[in-house]
């Protein structure tokens, strides 16, 4: 379900990250370079899916064991370790390769039921279509709140997303994201949309969403013609940062270019979440996969 699984969707916005798959990584058929993974601890939601990249070591790797196939389960495409969540817990998955000799590693793999901060976040912004101001601590799951508001980051290699949202009513809540780009970890600066470079930045603003909206289509504003963001500070857990710009409203994927919008004064300041380190989320994203459809067009 597309609006039920709205917050999970903008935590997977990640699987857009640049790949932390490069050629100077890769293994050869008979070296002797030690076995390593892209990541060796991953944190995931329930369902979700992530990739490994494997390196060093001799070819083809191979799944040693698995301790708990009903907590994480994986499967290997040549160097990519595919893993699945399944059941709350933490599981661990060995990988060895093929020398005489096999070196091994473990990929420590747990599952949560949701991303919860321990302090609160804010964020806020001006715009022609009104203001949007959010506090709490934030709390994102695979399924969208029932009450509240929060607003937190998730962060892995590549990529940090600002998630804020409010819950009006049973039937209705409000929803922005920032997702920050780069080809490497995120650090204080500029980023941008459009870019020519590897900084960039999508912005979302997505009021009125209604849970019982099955539709895998997208609606809301998307800044799309012009987004500016900078991240002013990344101390001590914690993430601040302004943003601003332009766009248009998206309708169930049915681009509304005349009903634009146009954000000032952007800021936000909240806890961050490390979800993964190198690695590269999978998973079915409706909701941020339409987005990033349109700003693809684009």
């Amino acid at each position: 379900m597309k609006k039920r699984l709205i917050l999970f969707c903008a935590i997977q916005a990640l699987i857009f990250l640049p790949s932390c798959d490069k050629e100077s990584d890769n293994p050869t058929d008979g070296g002797t370079a030690g076995l390593s993974a892209s990541a060796r601890n991953l944190k995931l939601l329930s369902g979700a899916e992530a990739s490994v990249i494997l390196s060093g070591g001799t070819l083809p790797y191979v799944i040693e064991s698995q301790s708990d196939p009903a907590v994480a389960s994986a499967s290997l495409d040549s160097r990519t370790l595919l893993i699945s969540a399944g059941a709350l817990g933490t599981a661990t998955i060995k990988v060895k390769d093929s020398a005489p000799t096999p070196k091994s590693l473990d990929v420590t793999v747990t599952v949560v039921s949701s991303y919860t901060a321990g302090i609160a976040g804010s964020f806020q912004f001006q715009s022609d279509r009104g203001a949007y101001s959010v506090s709490g601590v934030g709390s994102i799951g695979a399924a969208a709140p029932v009450s509240g508001s929060g607003v937190v980051a998730l962060s892995e290699y590549g990529g940090l997303v600002v998630i804020a949202y409010t819950v009006v009513s049973p039937s209705r809540y409000d929803m922005a994201t920032v997702l920050f780009l780069d080809s490497k970890n995120i650090a204080p600066g500029d980023y941008t949309y459009p870019t020519a470079g590897n900084r960039q930045v999508q912005i979302s603003y997505m009021p009125d969403q209604d849970p019982a909206d099955t539709t895998d289509t997208y609606t809301g504003y998307i800044l799309a013609n012009s987004g500016f963001a900078s991240v002013t500070a990344m101390v001590n857990g914690a993430v601040s940062g302004t943003f601003s710009g332009n766009g248009f409203f998206v309708d169930h994927d049915t681009l509304k270019s005349a009903q634009t919008i146009q954000v000032t004064g952007g800021q936000f300041d909240c806890p961050v979440i490390a979800i993964g380190s190198a690695q590269q989320l999978r998973s079915d994203n409706p909701v941020v996969r339409n987005a990033h459809r349109f700003l693809r067009r684009r």
